[in-house]
């Protein structure tokens, strides 16, 4: 279950899963870093719910403790790590 909020580079952030927000604004996920909000679109099935989850979290490392990742990194470490948890079936509580 993706949680309600979470603690990333020493804030909370909230996290908003919003029906449709890949049809409003073309994105499956968005990081406002500005307030530390992390929106995810609820209709994206379990998989890519998780992989946009693990961007977003990745976008908001980069953006607390400034290291300048570009883009298509963040991308590839997503992937990564999301095939990571998912083949060894690991749960973070």
């Amino acid at each position: 279950m993706i949680p309600k909020r979470l603690k990333i580079g020493g804030k909370f952030w909230k996290i908003d899963l919003i029906k449709g927000l890949s049809k409003e604004t073309g994105h499956k996920g968005e990081s406002a870093l500005m307030t530390n909000i992390i929106r995810l679109d609820s209709e994206l099935p379990e998989d890519e719910l998780w992989s946009t989850f693990i961007h977003e979290i990745l976008e908001a490392i980069n953006y607390c403790y400034q290291f300048d990742w570009p883009h298509d990194r963040i991308c590839v470490l997503e992937e990564v790590l999301y095939q990571v948890f998912k083949d060894n079936k690991l749960e973070v509580k």
